[in-house]
């Protein structure tokens, strides 16, 4: 099952907290969908001041269906549609399957 991560921006025009007060009422149709495994929603920060962040929200989706599939068809395509008509930058990965690290040499 793919584990899919939304990132996005707050759009200038609006508020942080209008921003944060439709992210959370619009988030529920894909955390109630039936492709939907589990999922959860946070904001990001930039860990210092030296380095800047472009991304403002996280939404971390377990999904029971195929991603192509679920980000270009229904929920997840309306979800990523008015992201864009809000000026938001949505960006969706896939996160792929761990690396094997090389065991320590001495």
């Amino acid at each position: 099952m793919p584990r899919l991560l939304f990132v996005w921006s707050r759009p200038y025009h609006l508020t942080a907290e209008e921003a944060s007060r439709w992210v959370r009422g619009e988030v529920g149709p894909l955390l109630g969908d039936a492709r939907t495994r589990s999922g959860e929603l946070r904001r990001l920060q930039s860990a210092s001041p030296r380095h800047g962040c472009d991304w403002h929200w996280l939404l971390d989706l377990d999904v029971a269906a195929p991603a192509s599939e679920y980000v270009d068809e229904g929920v997840g395509a309306e979800w990523l549609g008015d992201l864009r008509l809000l000026g938001m930058r949505p960006q969706v990965m896939v996160v792929g399957d761990a690396v094997a690290r090389e065991g320590k040499r001495s």
